[in-house]
């Protein structure tokens, strides 16, 4: 889950991890949603670490469109 509190457009550091809009909290749950049906990521649970951090999952969405991510793609990615 994403800590953070509401950017505003005016926030320097919007877009960042921690500095996220309203529509980039929801666009990033919707990619890490499509991530866990496509199974190249398993979010955290009680008992379990998540497959991938949430800084290289805001990069690979950055970085690449949905239809490249693969398995390979976010190992590769490093966080920004």
């Amino acid at each position: 889950m994403i800590m953070a509190s509401v950017a505003t457009a005016s926030d320097s550091l919007a877009g960042h991890l921690g500095h996220l809009t309203s529509a980039q909290q929801e666009s990033f749950a919707a990619f890490k949603e499509n991530l866990v049906q496509a199974n190249l990521y398993t979010a955290a649970t009680g008992t379990t670490k998540a497959s991938h951090d949430e800084p290289t999952l805001l990069c690979a969405n950055l970085r690449y469109p949905s239809s490249y991510i693969t398995n390979a793609t976010l190992k590769a990615v490093s966080p920004c």
